[in-house]
Order: structure tokens, then sequence, then C-alpha cells
């Protein structure tokens, strides 16, 4: 009897233990499941906000290119582009616009015939740089025949008064038939690129002989800050020059000048010479403006 009384008792205590060994708390199961749940909504809202931030910051920097494009639209826009005062006859004006120089691809803001001699025309164009005005000034020889030129004038302010100081002089000889010469005149008063005449003497040339050109010359790859850029030039000479000179004008998508180049040319015995020009540029630090396209000038002369 004891002994049945033991092994029931070790059964109970083997069945015991195969019962706290096999079965497993229902609580603890649903605590791990809710904290694997949880550690996956933290890491989904971590990834969400991760990819708000992204388009937050894409859509500041959508806006700031669009206000950049913008305030660069604007200035465009606040360029004001002056139309060209004519004081010529029309029977000149057509002349003018039947050169095949680049003459005509200048916006010019005064042409005139101030002379007697109505074939020799004046041009000229301001461009505005910090405080500082610089005038351009178109010497162009109607003639059927080179011409020389000699003339005194005064620039005058936007008022139309005479700037006493600022005397304008001409002394250029041999100008080609339908050539172009430039002048450049610099200021720190207010003007619009008038100039009053006093004295002028104006007369076939007689000393040398001007010598036709062409001029092909590259654009710059950077056409918003060309301060400082070299482009290349050929000139191609009826014949070999020793000296000459050639002038360039800037202009933007207007016509009107924001820069200039100028290159001294005295040791050729080339008729095809080649070279780079140096860009200065002249531009209003409240506008901004591009290079639209380049004019060239020149005047070769074989020295008899």
């Amino acid at each position: 009897m004891k002994r049945l009384k033991a092994l029931l008792v070790m059964g109970l205590s083997l069945s015991m233990t195969l019962t706290a060994c096999g079965n497993v708390n229902p609580s603890e199961e649903t605590e791990s499941v809710t904290e694997i749940e949880e550690e996956d909504t933290e890491e989904v809202t971590k990834d969400s906000e991760n990819e708000d931030e992204e388009d937050e910051e894409e859509s500041e920097e959508d806006a700031e290119e669009s206000d950049e494009d913008e305030e660069q639209a604007d200035s465009q826009e606040d360029v004001e582009v002056k139309e060209t005062v004519y004081e010529v006859s029309d029977d000149v004006k057509e002349r003018l616009e039947a050169l095949d120089s680049d003459y005509n691809k200048v916006n010019w803001d005064y042409v005139t015939t101030p002379f007697d001699d109505e074939d020799i025309v004046i041009s000229t164009v301001v461009a505005k740089h910090d405080t500082v005005y610089t005038v351009f000034v178109g010497i162009t020889n109607l003639h059927d025949e080179q011409y020389d030129i000699e003339a005194e004038g005064l620039l005058k302010d936007i008022s139309g008064d005479k700037i006493e100081d600022e005397e304008v002089y001409l002394y250029d000889y041999s100008i080609g038939s339908g050539n172009t010469i430039i002048k450049m005149i610099n200021t720190q008063e207010p003007t619009d690129g008038e100039i009053e005449w006093d004295d002028d003497d104006i007369h076939d040339a007689y000393r040398d002989e001007f010598c036709p050109f062409t001029i092909d010359w590259t654009m710059p790859e950077n056409t918003e800050d060309f301060d400082g850029e070299l482009i290349d030039v050929e000139v191609s000479l009826e014949e070999a020059i020793y000296s000459f000179d050639i002038q360039c004008l800037v202009l933007d998508e207007n016509g009107k000048v924001i820069g200039y180049g100028v290159q001294e040319i005295s040791d050729n015995e080339e008729e095809v010479y080649s070279d780079q020009i140096k860009l200065n540029a002249l531009l209003d630090l409240d506008v901004q403006r591009e290079m639209e396209d380049i004019a060239m000038f020149s005047n070769p002369t074989v020295v008899d």
C-alpha cells in the first residue's frame, strides 16, 4: 500500500514537471508580439519622416532655383532699352542700313550728321559701369572714297548741358569707304552720349591707303561672367599690314554695349593675322545681362 502511494506521488510529480516545461504563458507571447510591432512601427515612422525631410529639402531647392530664375528674368526686364535718336536724312539712314559691316549690330543711342558733309556719320552708344559712363563714338564714312576727319567737340550731360572738361577729339585718317572706326570716352558725369561739335575739317585722304579686311572670331564659352575672357580672332587682309588696331564691342540681346576689347597690332608681316583679344566688362552692377554678340571694327591702312 505504501509502495502504491509512493508511485502515485512520483507520477503526480512527473506530470506537474511535464506541464511546467510544456506550457507557455500567453501574456508573455502577446508582449513579445507587441514589442515587435512597435519596433516595426517606429522604423516605418522614421522612414516616413526621412522621406518627408528629403521632399521638403527638394521643394526648398526647387523654390530657390525658381526664385533665382525669376530674379534673373526681372533683372532682364529692368533693362531700359533706349530707342535710337536719328538726326540724319532718310537717304543716309538707308545707306547705313545697307552696310555689310558690323555697324548695324550695334543699337546706337544717337546717329547724327553734325558736319556740313553728311556722308560722315557720327554714332554714339553709352555703357554704364558702376559710377563710370563710357561713350563709344563710331565714325562712319559713306563716301565712295576714303576720307580724313579732324574734329573737336564737347560731351553733353543728361540735361543737355555741355560738360566743359569732357572734350572730344577726332584725328582719324584714311577711313575706308563704308567703314566705321571706334573711339572711347570715359566720364563720371551722367550722359546719354550726345556731343556738340565746334570745329571740323573733313577732306579726301591723301596720305595712306585703306586696306580691305575681314575678321573671324570665336564666341567664348562664358557669356555671363566674361570679364577677362580671351577670344580668338583671325584677320584677313588684302595686303600684309605692319600695324593696325582692332576694336570690338560686346553686345547684349538688345544690341547695347556691355563690354569692349582693343588689340593693337604692331609686328604683323602676314596677310592673315591670328591673335587673341581680352574682353572687359562694362556692366551695371544692379542688372543681369549676358553677352549675345560681338561687333568688330578696324581700319587697316598701307603707309605710303
